[in-house]
């Protein structure tokens, strides 16, 4: 899984800085990836190419290269989602409405994402060869009360990580914005568990604090990454599920987890600040660090930068005679980010 691992880092950098086209790396020379513990000393490049319009996001990748993710169609005006596998991208359509994004696949070929519906509503889907694009929300069962709008990953075992909201009732005395009189946010973390009769069964994930949470990958061992607000107006924090530990969500030192391997480890990114000041990289403002945490030995490591060394004015951030950066990797509680708002 390492050579995964290093190949999916090298696809999240470069979905940074080339997004006119979805892209796909394959090691050379690679033995297999399971086997394989060092970085392939080159890639070979593969433009997916688009539906039609100029661009194209890749979101994630399987075991035997299928690529999702979605494209604008002809015009720039809607974009679909895409399955990129035999050297052609499929167009997976929509519930009935003008954009989707696929968000996971698995080895067998299954993809989720969200689709808009003939009515402009978000909702969460599978998809599969036979069965086409299935609106998630026609199968679990009603009475539940939740609204999947979103599923971001499912694993081998077909369990989907998916966000909702609906069933989840705040304090009415919690006023988050007295402007409006609006109160918290609501929303849910979920695990939908296939079961024999092709429906599923939802797991609730539960919050840090606040009233919402929200899934963002899921491993084969059933395990959870996501954020959650830590109070009930905000405070937004990545957390780290699993059913069997105590507790079960625990909140992560990070600013947003992207991915999870089936190792435990998360990938995903930190702001920095120093007495309330980004610790710039060297040009722009700029306080984003790559992040790999563990989740075994609960240790966070730095993946460093594509420069090589890290530059002058930021190196002692890092170094091990810093006093905050001890205090962050023992405590993980001394670093204080910028509350966000619920992204689309």
């Amino acid at each position: 899984m390492e050579a995964k691992a290093n190949l999916l880092r090298t696809l999240l950098v470069l979905a940074v800085g080339l997004e006119a086209v979805a892209v796909a790396l394959f090691g050379v020379g690679l033995r297999t990836a399971e086997t394989q513990t060092t970085t392939p000393s080159y890639y070979k490049v593969e433009d997916l190419g688009t539906l039609g319009g100029s661009r194209s996001w890749a979101s994630a990748i399987n075991d035997s290269g299928q690529v999702v993710g979605y494209s604008y169609l002809a015009g720039d005006q809607n974009y679909h989602a895409f399955l990129y596998k035999d050297g052609k991208m499929t167009d997976l359509r929509t519930l009935g409405g003008t954009s989707s994004v696929a968000k996971g696949i698995n080895k067998s070929g299954q993809v989720v994402g969200w689709s808009d519906n003939s009515s402009g509503e978000r909702r969460a889907f599978l998809y599969d060869s036979t069965n086409g694009m299935k609106d998630l929300n026609d199968s679990i069962p009603a009475d539940l009360g939740w609204t999947l709008y979103e599923a971001a990953g499912i694993n081998t075992e077909g369990k989907i990580a998916a966000s909702s909201y609906g069933n989840t009732t705040p304090d009415p005395s919690i006023v988050c914005d007295y402007e409006s009189g609006m109160g918290p946010p609501v929303g849910a973390a979920l695990v939908l568990s296939p079961t024999t009769t092709a429906n599923y069964e939802v797991q609730d994930l539960g919050h840090l604090g606040g009233y919402f949470s929200r899934a963002t990958s899921i491993n084969n061992s059933g395990k959870v990454v996501g954020f959650s607000y830590a109070d009930p107006c905000g405070g937004e924090q990545p957390f780290f599920y699993d059913e069997s530990a105590d507790p079960m969500m625990r909140g992560l030192i990070m600013h947003e987890a992207r991915g999870l391997y089936n190792s435990g480890k998360v990938v995903g990114y930190v702001q920095e600040y120093i007495n309330g000041m980004c610790v710039d990289v060297g040009s722009g403002n700029d306080c984003w660090r790559a992040v790999l945490y563990d989740s075994a030995t609960k240790q966070m490591q730095y993946l460093g930068d594509l420069r090589g060394t890290y530059p002058m004015g930021w190196r002692g951030v890092f170094g091990s005679g810093c006093k905050w950066h001890k205090r962050l990797r023992r405590r993980g509680r001394d670093v204080r980010y910028p509350r966000r708002f619920l992204r689309g």
